[in-house]
């Protein structure tokens, strides 16, 4: 064995050294202790530990430094390529790494698990599914909205069967739903830590697991039973199996052991697209290079491993993909979000390349890209008017785009006569879009330290050998990173600010690169002034979210004071390297130790402010419950869509809040940018009816175009109805129901009185919904209508104790208790059950599934006993969006004209077996 022993001097850019983490004579920040690991040079296949000690001197000041000396050796590896046996390529750990771990896993579980259920059935849409394929194993198996398998959810089916199984074991409860999520989330964190440590040693991985828990958008989904928690874990999973297989000497036996763990990395990735299609493939482009360029063996040999991994994947995906092309649609579900029943059309349309270029054909509205998005009134293939009553409805409340295109949420835009400039409902796109809103909030406190990481690592690696295990880490969770957010900053179609979890592994892990590789060569100025910018640069951009929202006002000065402070620190640690002789006195003797001191006080100080934030908002998040179709973690952000609020959507019309309980806002999958329960001014472009001070009244009938939007008085608007032209925005034509002034609705069907200040939302069929896209009282229940809405809310508790005596009658004699459009409607009924409730149309209404005909059939084999009508998009205003189908539409229309109805606890129900006409 060839060691190489602690020499000062040894931390320049020169990544070959065998020991770049050893402090150097002027490093000050403590070197006493520190051990190294060796690596063979002629690539044996083990390593052996050597401890070094620089002197005989005792620390400092006693066993608070000896934390801090420990951290850059000892428990570390050597920068060397190290081809060598998986249980001695990392050194072992100390009792004070045990502690930071133990620390460290204790804090993720606590994020995980504490208040847990307050999420309640969180999504509702797949939380019903997860209940389907509790009670049956063919829709276990196909990933079934309900257990009478008419249709799937528009996701692929992995991330359901764990939670199915969870509920098959302890019963269908909130908890049951949601620990597998929680679980993902520990096991991530874990993992993380496990891989950083094994390249960076037990301190990066510290930095990384903490900070992936610390998160608040990983905070939010690993609590959430959404596919994103499974996903982030198996892409976690595939990263660390490839940089495994990069560790082993190409001999016959290395080999053997590379292509094995390539394998396993292809069988992670195939389960990722079983859990959200082709997400997981934005991790494979880092793979490749790390592959490429890393590999020991020959190009022939990395060809043949690829190949290998590339049929791992196939196989461990494609058997299932394969039962739904060969299996008759007959004889299985039809498959939810596709137009023409088929997996692979909705593979590569809605959630393929669809949500690249915004043509989702189905979606409830349009996306849209940083120019005009555009729509006219009946033109289905551009969203109609369904498109254009939401855009201007999303313009009259947060004042940036609207009409057609969707209204952006952060980035903004604005909206002229119904037209979009820029972004679109999901956002603008651009290079700033996770910056900016709330997506910023979810995920990118830490991004310029991350960005940052990037090129520190592979700066500091510039002379390793092609085979460094440390570069390559760069290349694959760097490439993760870089790939993943310019996909998402670009991406035209449908995207919700929680997709940013995607992005929390790659930011952790290159943080703690950034931090470990300063921290190494933190003997050298170029390290220590770097260190310096980017803890200013980094504060300044934690001040400026915090800004953002008026939750804890003296946290943003807080984090002001604590990061000009270590900037100051930092500063002066810096100086005392300046190569000037009057200088002299610090970097020895005395001066050298209250630098030392100086310099720790600075990075202790630097943790407290970057992390201050994240740490606020994911302790919000924990705090707070949060249910429906868009969630946000944290409190509520000003000028975004989604956020705090929506709490219970109850049985109201149309589209309940899917945000946070109890802060008090309703909106689109939460608060829209209403501030605490205050109101929010409108747009004063009167275009089509979006104005309103206090948030005007939300679209009320399918022909109108935006009167009155969301909630509260209505002021100046120029065109109230299609048909009345009414300036206080009265709706005649399409569903019954009138919003007029002071928020009250009237109608020939219902009638709930509102408050001023913005109670009325989106109100289909001509039900009233207080709270839905807007208002200030997100956490009261709906008005009347179906369970759940369009974007969901806590739907099954919402549903009344005779409604759900009325839907259990006689129950067992049919093959569907109900039917109601949309899965987010049936899906409160199906949980308030447990019995099989039809959603026709899947998740938007806007799936030819069942067809009017179909429906006609079952209704005359007497295997639906009841209609659901009201509170869905379906129901009052049918399909057709964005091209979809609008057989939900005729559906409703059909039960409407030929069913006896009834009004059971608000809710309007057509006995089907009830015929007032001849059909």
């Amino acid at each position: 064995m060839n060691d190489m022993p602690n020499q000062p001097g040894n931390l320049g850019l020169n990544g070959a050294e065998r020991d770049p983490g050893f402090s150097s004579a002027t490093s000050n920040y403590g070197n006493p202790n520190d051990s190294a690991n060796s690596a063979d040079s002629s690539n044996s296949s083990k390593t052996t530990d050597t401890a070094q000690t620089d002197s005989g001197q005792r620390p400092s000041f006693g066993r608070i430094r000896s934390v801090f000396t420990g951290i850059p050796g000892g428990r570390f590896v050597s920068a060397d390529p190290v081809r060598t046996v998986r249980h001695s390529i990392a050194q072992k750990r100390t009792w004070v790494d045990w502690l930071a771990f133990g620390i460290m896993m204790v804090t993720t579980a606590a994020i995980m698990f504490v208040n847990l259920t307050a999420n309640g059935f969180a999504n509702e849409f797949y939380a019903a599914a997860a209940q389907a394929g509790s009670k049956n194993w063919e829709a276990f198996l196909w990933g079934s909205s309900d257990a009478a398998n008419s249709i799937t959810v528009d996701k692929p089916p992995a991330a359901l069967w764990l939670m199915a199984l969870s509920i098959r074991a302890f019963g269908l409860n909130s908890f049951a739903l949601l620990l597998p999520e929680a679980l993902c989330g520990v096991l991530s964190v874990w993992l993380l830590y496990a891989s950083v440590r094994r390249y960076w040693g037990n301190w990066a991985g510290i930095i990384a697991g903490s900070t992936l828990a610390l998160t608040p958008v990983a905070a939010l989904m690993f609590r959430f039973d959404n596919p994103d928690a499974l996903l982030v874990l198996l892409m976690i999973a595939a990263s660390a199996s490839v940089l495994r297989a990069l560790e082993y000497d190409p001999d016959r036996k290395g080999n053997r052991k590379r292509t094995l763990w390539l394998a396993l990395g292809g069988v992670c990735i195939g389960l990722g697209f079983l859990t959200k299609q082709m997400q997981v493939f934005l991790v494979l482009p880092g793979f490749a290079l790390a592959i490429l360029i890393a590999s020991p063996t020959k190009f022939w040999r990395r060809l043949v491993d690829s190949l290998v991994a590339l049929a791992s994947m196939v196989v461990s995906a494609g058997w299932w993909v394969l039962l739904t092309v060969i299996v008759p649609a007959a004889s299985r579900p039809y498959i939810g979000g596709s137009q023409n029943n088929s997996f692979l059309e909705l593979t590569f349309g809605y959630n393929g390349f669809g949500r690249l270029t915004g043509n989702e054909t189905g979606s409830v509205v349009p996306g849209g890209g940083g120019g005009h998005a555009t729509g006219h009134a009946g033109t289905g293939a551009s969203g109609g008017k369904i498109s254009e009553t939401l855009g201007n409805a999303y313009s009259a409340m947060t004042g940036m785009g609207g009409g057609p295109g969707g209204a952006p949420g952060a980035g903004g835009g604005q909206s002229h006569g119904g037209h979009s400039q820029g972004g679109g409902m999901w956002g603008q796109t651009g290079i700033t879009r996770l910056f900016d809103g709330v997506y910023g909030t979810q995920i990118s406190w830490l991004a310029p330290i991350a960005f940052a990481g990037i090129l520190i690592g592979l700066a500091v690696s510039i002379r390793v050998r092609r085979t460094d295990m440390r570069r390559a880490g760069v290349m694959v969770w760097g490439g993760w990173l870089v790939v993943t957010w310019l996909t998402f900053s670009f991406m035209g179609g449908i995207f919700h600010q929680y997709y940013t979890v995607a992005l929390a592994p790659a930011v952790a892990v290159m943080v703690a690169v950034a931090v470990q590789s300063l921290w190494e060569r933190r003997g050298a100025l170029w390290s220590r002034l770097l260190a310096t910018v980017l803890v200013l640069v980094n504060t300044l951009w934690a001040a400026q979210l915090l800004s953002r929202s008026t939750w804890l006002p003296w946290l943003r000065p807080t984090v002001l004071v604590l990061g000009g402070l270590a900037t100051l620190t930092l500063l002066i640690s810096a100086i005392a390297l300046l190569p000037i002789r009057s200088l002299h006195s610090l970097r020895s003797g005395n001066g050298g130790k209250v630098v030392s001191k100086i310099g720790l006080i600075g990075i202790a100080l630097a943790m407290l402010a970057l992390y201050a934030g994240p740490t606020a908002w994911t302790g919000y998040t924990v705090a707070t419950g949060h249910y429906g179709s868009i969630v946000t973690a944290g409190p509520e952000v000003s000028g975004s869509m989604g956020g705090p609020g929506g709490g219970q959507g109850g049985p109201g019309g149309g589209m309940p809040g899917g945000g946070q309980q109890g802060q008090g806002q309703g909106g689109f999958g939460g608060a829209m940018p209403s501030q605490n329960g205050q109101n929010n001014q409108g747009s004063t472009n009167s275009g089509n009816g979006a104005n309103g001070a206090n948030n005007a009244n939300g679209p009320t009938a399918p022909g109108n175009r935006g009167s009155n939007q969301f909630g509260g008085q209505s002021m100046n608007n120029s065109n109230g109805s299609v048909r009345s032209n009414n300036s206080n925005g009265s709706t005649t034509g399409g569903v019954p129901g009138t919003n007029s002034q002071a928020g009250k609705n009237s109608g020939s069907m219902q009638s709930v009185q509102g408050s001023q200040n913005g109670q009325n939302g989106f109100t289909a069929s001509g039900k009233s919904g207080r709270n839905q896209l807007g208002g200030n009282q997100g956490g009261a229940r709906g008005g009347h209508g179906g369970a759940g809405g369009l974007l969901g809310g806590d739907g099954a508790s919402s549903v009344g104790t005779k409604l759900k005596k009325l839907l259990m009658k006689d129950a067992d004699q049919y093959t569907w208790i109900a039917a109601a459009t949309g899965s987010q409607s049936a899906s409160g009924y199906q949980l308030a059950t447990q019995k099989p409730v039809m959603p026709i149309g899947g998740f938007n209404g806007s799936d030819p599934s069942p067809t009017l005909a179909q429906f006609k059939r079952y209704v005359k084999e007497g295997k639906i006993h009841y209609y659901i009508g009201g509170g869905e998009m379906g129901g009052g205003i049918g399909g057709n969006q964005m091209g979809g189908s609008n057989a939900s539409g005729q559906i409703a229309t059909w039960v409407k004209a030929n069913f006896k109805s009834q009004t059971v606890d608000g809710v309007t129900i057509y006995d089907l077996t009830a015929a007032k006409t001849a059909k």
